[in-house]
């Protein structure tokens, strides 16, 4: 909300706290009931009576300042955690800035009220969330604790459940360490999306809708990948996992004993040729990237020990011994091997999609990149 709203005096202070106490009541086991006391304060404020509103808009701070704490928004979508966000942001807004505003300029009174009943989606949420806390409905299911939304039958989860513990078979073999915590059976997820990990409460929501088929069980594990992103990979797997699936893979000459033998060779066999006035063939490439290695040449630089045999300063063995060396060298060309490996499309959305998409098909066995195989083989052992 970007309009100006009103401090609460003591008679709207006073009144806030018997409201909460009146809603928090009310909201012991079923949750909040947030809705009547709104469309109340609604029908004040139009008439120019600010209290209620200013009470209420206290108090849903206060609830979304508990809820903050809690885990129970891990069942809901991204979308409608900031929505209560927005509604919290607004309501703060409103009991911080001076009513005499809106006194001095009546236009403003019509279009508070107007921002103000645009909370009413976001409240309802709010009341979801809430329904969300009751501990009374946990259900303990293998590792995990599921809190269904209040209502659901042991029917309507059947299905839900058994996706769980299919996603959960296949994770014991090769990642139990993933398998705790609170998993929320929603209905307020995305559409068309069967589960979603909120690494801020570590927790996992499961839409009520899922079954035991492929695309569910794989989400699920998917979702399960973020957590062990979260809570268990290590920085130097998380630095070679983002690497090969941001960058781009060049090829690496690495001048070795016997790879510089063969350039000596070569070098040897052009300069012969030089010497002789004939035509030269062109360079093989390793030889081109032998030259521009930029680490300098134990005997001096390839050419001027070439130009030093041809004036007779140096005979074929001693100019085929100075290129040769005693050390190795490497050296990075501008060959593209591979760009940044993706798992999937969606995966190279985001590399930590990447990983969660490259955890599902590594604990399931699917095809994927090797070198991004190897990495989560490297962490899950």
């Amino acid at each position: 909300m970007n309009r100006l709203g009103a401090r609460p005096r003591a008679a709207a202070t006073v009144f806030a706290r018997v409201a909460f106490r009146y809603l928090e009541a009310k909201g012991k086991a079923k949750g909040l009931s947030l809705m009547p006391e709104f469309e109340k304060a609604v029908e004040k404020l139009e008439t120019g009576d600010n209290g209620p509103i200013l009470a209420f808009a206290e108090h849903v701070v206060s609830v979304i300042r508990e809820q903050s704490g809690k885990d129970s928004t891990a069942g809901l979508s991204v979308q409608k955690v900031n929505a209560i966000n927005r509604l919290g942001r607004a309501a703060q807004m409103l009991s911080r800035v001076y009513w005499d505003t809106v006194k001095a300029h009546p236009g403003l009174l019509a279009s508070t009220v107007r921002d103000v009943k645009e909370w009413r989606k976001a409240i309802r949420t709010l009341e979801i969330a809430s329904t969300l806390d009751d501990e009374g409905l946990e259900i303990k299911r293998g590792p995990f604790t599921v809190v269904p939304i209040p209502g659901l039958t042991k029917a309507e989860m059947e299905g839900a459940l058994e996706a769980l513990d299919a996603a959960a078979a296949k994770l014991q073999a090769k990642c139990p360490k993933v398998l705790y915590g609170k998993v929320f059976f929603s209905k307020h997820i995305q559409k068309g999306t069967s589960a979603r990990y909120s690494p801020d409460q570590d927790a996992l929501a499961l839409n009520v809708l899922a079954k035991k088929r492929f695309d569910d069980v794989f989400t699920i594990i998917h979702e399960l990948g973020h957590r062990h992103e979260y809570k268990f990979l290590s920085k130097a797997g998380k630095t070679k996992y983002w690497d090969l699936s941001t960058r781009k893979v060049y090829e690496r000459i690495h001048f070795d004993a016997k790879l510089r033998e063969q350039m000596a060779d070569e070098v040897v066999q052009l300069a012969k040729l030089k010497a002789l006035g004939k035509v030269l063939p062109a360079p093989s490439e390793n030889l081109v990237w032998w030259l521009k290695s930029p680490h300098p040449h134990q005997e001096g630089d390839v050419r001027t020990l070439t130009s030093r045999y041809l004036e007779g300063a140096l005979d074929e063995k001693d100019l085929h011994a100075a290129i040769t060396g005693t050390r190795d060298d490497s050296v990075l060309t501008d060959k593209v091997l591979h760009g940044p490996l993706h798992v999937t499309p969606y995966g190279g959305t985001k590399p930590g999609e990447n990983y969660a998409d490259g955890f599902a098909h590594f604990i399931l066995g699917i095809d994927m990149p090797a070198e991004l195989a190897a990495i989560l083989a490297d962490e899950l052992k």
